[in-house]
């Protein structure tokens, strides 16, 4: 019977193999080694490691959703500031609309990234006029960070839409 080793058993036989070693750059250079001649004798198909427990794709998306609900509320303050007073009202149904939108996004993605408290608290400090920018500046980051630690490039509007993985 041909057996297929894991991600994790070879992760682990790798570590094995270097247990002693105390120098950081000979442990790590021994560990490439024995997991590259591990992968070699069982085949790539093995590296392929478990999926994570964050929904990566959510959070680059529900990221990305929220800067461009941030960028119409900006375009949106903008028509109001600078704009003819015939559309003042539907800038101001838009603005509302939005803010919602950015709300519950705020909302969900800090439901994603932190335990069910911290989002709910956050979602309603997100609420508070100035504090909301600072709460939304804080979730960004968080996201930006865990998007970041999975690989994925974030450019101006969050990760690129290219990397974001896909849905399975």
């Amino acid at each position: 019977m041909n057996h297929t080793r894991t991600y994790e058993e070879i992760a682990a036989d790798a570590e094995r193999a270097v247990e002693g070693v105390e120098d950081a750059g000979q442990r790590q250079a021994a560990f490439k080694r024995v997991l590259g001649s591990l992968l070699a004798a069982n085949g790539t198909a093995a590296l392929t490691p478990p999926p994570s427990t964050l929904p990566i794709r959510k959070i680059a998306m529900e990221q990305k959703a929220l800067l461009y609900c941030l960028l119409v509320q900006a375009l949106i303050g903008t028509g109001l500031e600078f704009g003819p007073p015939e559309l003042q009202m539907p800038l101001h149904a838009s603005a509302i609309l939005s803010l919602i939108a950015m709300s519950v996004l705020l909302l969900v993605l800090a439901k994603r990234l932190f335990n069910t408290s911290v989002a709910v608290a956050l979602g309603l400090l997100g609420l508070i006029p100035f504090v909301g920018i600072i709460v939304l500046l804080f979730v960004n980051r968080k996201a930006m960070k865990v998007l970041r630690e999975h690989g994925l490039s974030i450019g101006f509007m969050g990760a690129k839409s290219s990397q974001i993985p896909v849905a399975p």
